[in-house]
């Protein structure tokens, strides 16, 4: 593709561009580089962070129509640099499902998953979107699970607490495939010990099915905590997670308990989908 501005190179333009408005037309400041970005690995668990802020489909517009037009300090941008530019995370779309408003810590949590006996893990399903379209995966950037919880406060472990080391509550994000149909449990106690999370009681209830329900671990509880802390795990479009959705797929957000004595105590949880603003559509078919 060629360069509306003659003599420069179009990757040289839209990168330079790019970075001229990064801060000019930012909703809120850059993340640290050491803000959490996807979901850690089972031996590693992420801090307590907060879910990020984008933008709305007007202000895109709004965006686009300022940049289009020629001024007197500046020519017209061409279209493919801003639509390049609305690639900004801070220019994407939030859709998102959330749950009840939310409830003050002096009164009851929301939801409380307590492990059974026999090591047997319990799975409550806390969220479920409906089927993602295709065109909705098509412009889907990232995905943001937001919970906040602790565990039941104590342990015969002393040495663990405040870590997540021998933490028997997490969560975990799960794909349901909707074809065919498949109603899924609210919760399916798993019928084999398995000392080792996540717990795959869900996966192995649809093993038979031609569409298995696949699970991915998110975060564990801090051992023992006794404060109510609140994660925000983030699966980018790059993430192998991510990539495996197929049209018809509808995201669950999972909380899970294993071994007696075990508690995830849940006060508020979201799913957030971050879209690509192609300047079409402000509402994408599959999510109202």
């Amino acid at each position: 593709m060629s360069s509306a501005y003659p003599g420069i190179p179009m990757g040289n333009l839209i990168s330079a561009v790019t970075s001229g408005f990064r801060y000019l037309f930012l909703t809120q400041p850059p993340e640290a580089e050491d803000t959490p970005t996807r979901s850690a690995p089972l031996d590693s668990q992420f801090e307590p962070s907060l879910p990020s802020e984008g933008t709305t489909h007007d202000s895109n517009i709004a965006l686009y129509n300022c940049l289009s037009a020629k001024t007197p300090n500046r020519p017209a941008l061409p279209p493919e640099i801003i639509l390049q530019m609305l690639e900004l995370p801070s220019r994407w779309l939030c859709l998102s499902v959330a749950s009840p408003p939310d409830t003050p810590e002096s009164k009851a949590l929301a939801v409380h998953v307590a492990a059974q006996g026999g090591g047997r893990t319990v799975t409550q399903v806390l969220l479920s979107l409906p089927p993602l379209s295709a065109e909705t995966i098509r412009r889907l950037r990232r995905i943001e699970f937001t919970f906040t919880s602790k565990d039941q406060g104590w342990s015969s472990f002393r040495n663990d607490w405040g870590t997540y080391k021998n933490s028997w509550t997490w969560f975990e994000a799960g794909v349901r495939p909707t074809r065919p149909k498949v109603e899924m449990p609210t919760a399916v106690p798993d019928k084999q010990e398995d000392p080792s999370p996540p717990a795959n009681n869900l996966e192995r209830y649809y093993s038979q099915s031609e569409n298995p329900y696949k699970r991915h671990l998110l975060q564990r509880n801090r051992h023992a905590g006794r404060k109510l802390e609140t994660y925000c795990i983030q699966l980018h479009s790059d993430d192998e997670f991510v990539q495996s959705l197929r049209e018809g797929d509808a995201l669950d957000l999972l909380a899970c308990a294993q071994y007696p004595g075990w508690r995830n105590q849940v006060a508020d949880y979201s799913i957030r989908l971050w879209l690509y603003d192609d300047l079409k559509e402000a509402r994408v078919d599959g999510l109202e």
